[in-house]
């Protein structure tokens, strides 16, 4: 039995422990500052598949947000080999949301999916919905919804107005 992140609809969404992977550096760098800027304890790697894994069985993640990334990395196949091992919410992150992507990520149990450029707004709420949609709770049902922790992101992030996309 694999084991499983644990969340309540009464969790501070501050606490969350991130995983993060992709294989964009700055991409890292900047999503790590947002996320450990709303409080969020991280954890990042580049992309490396079998560490994500890893990385994911020893600090079982609440969440993790994936790369999609550019071939040789493959964002969906690392989710899909986390899943394997370790029952976690995944956000995939995109620079662009092609039919044949979009396909494969609809069969794999990634719960959202991002397009680059996106706000820390955005990036909130996706948090949100995964781990309301992992936890078969409706957005609703969570203490802090989405539109209180946007306000909170919008005082929170030390640059005005941050955007995530490829190539910073």
């Amino acid at each position: 039995m694999k084991p499983t992140a644990h969340y309540s609809a009464t969790q501070d969404l501050k606490a969350l422990s991130v995983l993060i992977v992709d294989d964009d550096k700055s991409f890292l760098r900047l999503l790590t500052s947002v996320l450990q800027s709303l409080g969020h304890c991280v954890i990042a790697s580049e992309n490396k598949s079998k560490l994500a894994t890893e990385l994911a069985i020893s600090h079982r993640p609440d969440i993790a947000i994936v790369g999609a990334g550019a071939p040789p990395w493959n964002g969906i196949l690392t989710a899909q080999s986390v899943l394997r091992h370790y029952d976690v919410p995944i956000i995939i992150c995109l620079d662009q949301a092609d039919a044949e992507t979009l396909s494969k990520i609809t069969e794999t149990n990634i719960l959202s999916c991002l397009v680059k450029p996106f706000s820390p707004a955005q990036l909130v709420s996706n948090i949100c919905m995964a781990m309301a949609q992992h936890n078969g709770l409706h957005a609703t049902e969570l203490d802090r919804p989405a539109a209180e922790i946007s306000d909170t992101v919008a005082t929170n992030t030390s640059t005005k107005n941050p955007t995530f996309s490829a190539g910073y």
